[in-house]
């Protein structure tokens, strides 16, 4: 990826008055519900990327609670970056662990639910909307992607090492169910 611009000060009063103006004009459970939906009518092979939607009709998707859940978790994300906007590290590290806890970070599919994201805040925001607020918000999104991504490629590194003296093996489960299954003979 190129190297991207920096947030200028009045870029970053943007972000967070739109970001502020658009979760206080939506109830919490329904924020990124919209960037959700939109993302999967526009773009169906995403669906097919989540096991638990690939055989959901886009009617019925609304009434998944895992939409709903995953759409929180979101704007909860974005709203701990846009708080700390004026901390890089803090702004990274919430990204990096974020993009660790993930399955794979394919950015192709990540920008499309930026785009869609950015629609619904443009949308609720209620602010005047320039070519240069849209591009704070893709810069800030962008850094989200990136960073995400080191977080996952980081995850993934570590899970690729083998068992060794850097990394201690893991318990099996076998003595797990031994005990188990003894305390149950008892």
């Amino acid at each position: 990826m190129p190297q991207q611009r920096q947030l200028s000060h009045k870029d970053k009063l943007f972000i967070l008055n739109s970001w502020l103006n658009f979760r206080n004009g939506k109830r919490e459970e329904d924020i990124g519900m919209e960037a959700a939906l939109e993302m999967y009518s526009i773009y169906p092979e995403i669906k097919d990327i989540f096991t638990i939607y690939r055989d959901a009709r886009m009617k019925h998707l609304t009434d998944k609670e895992m939409i709903r859940t995953h759409s929180q978790q979101v704007a909860s994300v974005v709203d701990k970056c846009v708080m700390r906007m004026d901390d890089a590290h803090a702004f990274a590290m919430i990204a990096v662990d974020e993009g660790s806890v993930h399955i794979k970070i394919q950015e192709r599919f990540m920008r499309c639910y930026v785009d869609c994201y950015i629609r619904e805040i443009k949308k609720y925001s209620k602010l005047k909307w320039s070519r240069a607020n849209q591009m704070a918000w893709e810069v800030f999104f962008d850094t989200i992607v990136v960073n995400m991504k080191n977080g996952w490629d980081h995850r993934t590194s570590v899970i690729a090492l083998p068992p060794g003296p850097t990394r201690p093996k893991k318990k099996g489960i076998g003595s797990f169910t031994k005990k188990s299954r003894s305390k149950t003979n008892h």
